[in-house]
């Protein structure tokens, strides 16, 4: 009987069940989503360092000297602490911002780069290309193409470029005694939160950033953006119970 009853109706039958599919598929799609991508910032946040010190001026972050390494490796409970370069590049012909970084163990030649996927693909680059950069005074860099990395770490190296120090500083007219920021290890995690009160204790200039604050900051961003996406499927859904209540 109720098959009979339904293949009465069939296209009206068959276009609910497809909206049903719809509606599940795009909220499954969101849900999903936000939680690989929540999954995968955890992932990478386990090999972070597990506190990052900033130098502050008016409010704003900007380079940090390199004396303050010192200062920050004879608090206690301080393992290691290593000055970083990374910064941002704007490109003018791929209408686009890179991220230029020098790795902690990057044994390359200078005017040398390894770029991601993503730009390789904009510039239409090779290994053994030259990718031209240009730098803060106006001036072009050429760095030769060493290396692309695969497209499995798209997702968080897609627009990196790295280079050397050397070719880093030269690139943003930086002196040899600053970095951008510090990364700090810590001997137990369980006292992270300590050693970052130290830190803004000795140098009030500083902030000091936990791994745990950007993992929050991360699971804020994805919860936000996903819960605006079912936000607005939710008119759809709503639409879609009473029709479906409605049939029933």
């Amino acid at each position: 009987f109720t098959l009979r009853s339904l293949a009465r109706r069939r296209a009206r039958n068959l276009a609910l069940v497809a909206v049903h599919a719809l509606v599940v598929y795009l909220l499954g799609s969101v849900l999903f989503l936000t939680s690989s991508l929540r999954f995968e910032a955890r992932r990478l946040l386990a090999g972070a360092p597990e506190l990052v010190v900033q130098r502050l001026a008016a409010g704003r972050h900007d380079m940090i000297p390199e004396r303050r390494l010192s200062e920050v490796t004879a608090l206690e409970g301080v393992v290691s602490a290593r000055g970083r370069l990374w910064g941002y590049l704007w490109d003018e012909d791929a209408r686009a911002n890179f991220t230029v970084l020098v790795p902690e163990t990057f044994e390359a030649a200078p005017a040398s780069a390894i770029v991601g996927a993503g730009v390789a693909r904009l510039r239409h680059l090779k290994p053994g290309d030259t990718l031209v950069l240009r730098a803060y005074d106006a001036e072009p860099i050429g760095l030769a193409v060493s290396e692309i990395l695969p497209p499995e770490s798209e997702l968080v190296a897609t627009d990196v470029i790295a280079v050397t120090a050397v070719d880093f500083r030269r690139l943003f007219g930086l002196d040899a005694d600053v970095f951008t920021d510090l990364a700090v290890r810590v001997a137990n995690p369980a006292e992270i939160r300590t050693v970052a009160t130290k830190t803004l204790r000795a140098m009030p200039d500083v902030r000091a950033i936990t791994r745990d604050d950007i993992a929050r900051t991360y699971e804020a961003i994805f919860d936000w953006r996903g819960g605006l996406a079912v936000l607005v499927l939710a008119g759809a859904v709503l639409a879609f119970a009473i029709v479906a209540w409605d049939k029933a």
